[in-house]
């Protein structure tokens, strides 16, 4: 006779069995559901003569207008007094002695 402690121990090893083979294979699908949608979008941008460059890179001109826009608030926190902030957070030395 099993005892009813042996039953319900192979009712969940069995479900947690199930329920791994169900995860991998849900996170195979999503995988592959996944790489097949990124690989549409590159041949949509392709078709559209657009390079494979990542879509958010940033210009030179860009990048010196956010390092001036910087530069900027930094001079107003320093005309300000900043006396609550941390002085490398002014002045630009963090960690340098």
């Amino acid at each position: 006779m099993v005892s009813i402690a042996d039953i319900l121990h192979r009712t969940v090893v069995i479900g947690c069995v199930g329920v791994s083979i169900w995860g991998i294979g849900t996170g195979f699908a999503v995988h592959t559901h996944t790489m097949k949608r990124g690989q549409e979008i590159m041949d949509e941008r392709k078709a559209l003569g657009l390079t494979d460059e990542p879509v958010d890179k940033k210009t030179k001109q860009e990048e010196q207008s956010e390092a001036r826009w910087a530069e900027e608030a930094q001079a107003v926190l320093k005309a300000r007094g900043a006396s609550n902030l941390h002085p490398s957070t002014v002045d630009g030395s963090a960690g340098r002695p």
